[in-house]
């Protein structure tokens, strides 16, 4: 096993320990490893201060050395887990809301702060003020955290990075980076906020999915939401060993042109898919004030709200067939907040899509109502984080990246 799989055993196993710790010798007997090896993954977890190692004195010195648990050449120690340590960042901005966690090395929710503002990329107001003003809440209502050796932090934008041209991507990266680095000088992953939670869901697939999966599993992930976008994620899993999944987002989805719409879109483009099934489409075609108004007048009976529900659907499974018909994925997940707010979204989408789909696919579609929260794609974006830190960069700069998406123990 590699230094960081070894590191994340010793802190599971330390934790299992509880406020009693756990000598070296113990550490050694339970992992089967060298005294060597052991000792550069406890100075490791020591660095970062995710661990600390107390002397053994008196009577309990006396006992240990009677079970054997002294090593020649080295005073008798106990290792214990430090607690309230925050180990990672997670930040995922979102058009809607947005929303920041601090997790412990065991991979368990230390804090989460959240703020609902709505913008959206080309907004006056930067998105490097909006992650300044969740990690200084962060800080705040953490108060009783230890937040002084953060190892990385994972960011999911609201805008596809891969499709940003050179100038707006060096321009974000650089804007965001000086933003985290007023507070933490760590390892920073840029990446989509949908991706993120494509990751989350997949995750989430792989541990509750009690059926057979193929060979080749792939997963289409639409987040309908204050902006809609898709990613698709697919892994070969062969025999008992699973692979690493390869994510990457499908292009402009929430920019498809429904037929016979003509709403002029942000992007310049008349009859986006966004113009009709986003939170602020919703709310213009209802001539509601807000998305939560939508919804109450929705379930209300309100015949424009219904209207425009319907409409949404249709428009969503328009985009949603001919992206199927090209991608061919096992199963579907539909997220976001339209998703959410609406129970019946999802089905009403499968009963469309299934008639226009069935036949290219040879089976029926698989659809899933998306399970996971913004923190679940905390998770995925620090995962990220740590698991392309070695790349020493700050975004996704490929088309697609193969990482893992094992989401820690909370």
């Amino acid at each position: 096993m590699d230094s960081s799989d070894l590191a994340s055993l010793i802190v599971q196993l330390l934790a299992s320990s509880g406020a009693r710790g756990m000598t070296r010798e113990e550490l050694y007997t339970q992992l089967a490893v060298s005294r060597t090896v052991l000792g550069r993954a406890l100075d490791e977890l020591i660095q970062e201060g995710s661990v600390q190692i107390r002397r053994i004195r008196g009577s309990e010195k006396t006992r240990t050395a009677k079970l054997g648990e002294t090593h020649a050449g080295r005073p008798a120690q106990r290792v214990y887990l430090v607690d309230k340590k925050a180990y990672a960042i997670g930040i995922v901005l979102r058009k809607r809301h947005s929303t920041a966690v601090a997790v412990s090395r065991l991979g368990t929710v230390l804090s989460v702060v959240s703020i609902d503002r709505d913008f959206h990329i080309n907004d006056s107001y930067p998105i490097e003020h909006i992650l300044r003003t969740l990690c200084a809440r962060l800080i705040e209502e953490a108060r009783s955290i230890d937040l002084s050796q953060i190892q990385y932090v994972g960011i999911g934008l609201p805008v596809p990075t891969r499709l940003l041209d050179a100038q707006e991507y060096s321009e974000t990266v650089v804007n965001i980076r000086a933003a985290v680095q007023e507070f933490w000088d760590a390892p920073c992953w840029i990446d989509n906020s949908v991706l993120d939670s494509a990751l989350a869901e997949f995750a989430l697939l792989r541990r509750t999915r009690s059926v057979q999966q193929p060979a080749v599993f792939s997963q289409l992930y639409i987040h309908v939401s204050g902006g809609i976008s898709s990613s698709l994620v697919i892994a070969h899993d062969s025999g008992d060993q699973a692979s690493f999944p390869v994510a990457t987002s499908l292009g402009e989805f929430g920019h498809v042109t429904i037929p016979g719409h003509s709403a002029l879109c942000y992007c310049g483009k008349r009859g986006c898919l966004e113009t009709i099934a986003s939170t602020a489409g919703l709310s213009f075609a209802a001539h509601m004030p807000s998305f939560d108004d939508v919804v109450a007048g929705y379930e209300a009976g309100d015949h424009a709200c219904q209207a425009a529900y319907r409409d949404a659907v249709q428009a969503v499974s328009f985009a949603l067939s001919i992206t199927m018909i090209a991608v061919l994925p096992q199963v579907v997940v539909i997220g976001g907040d339209v998703a959410h707010a609406f129970r019946t979204f999802a089905d009403d989408v499968q009963t469309k899509v299934s008639h226009e789909v069935t036949s290219a696919l040879g089976r029926k579609p698989d659809f899933v109502r998306a399970g996971v929260t913004d923190v679940d794609a905390a998770f995925a974006a620090i995962d990220l984080a740590r698991r392309n830190a070695a790349h020493h960069d700050v975004s996704t700069a490929h088309a697609a990246q193969i990482i893992q998406t094992h989401r820690p123990q909370r």
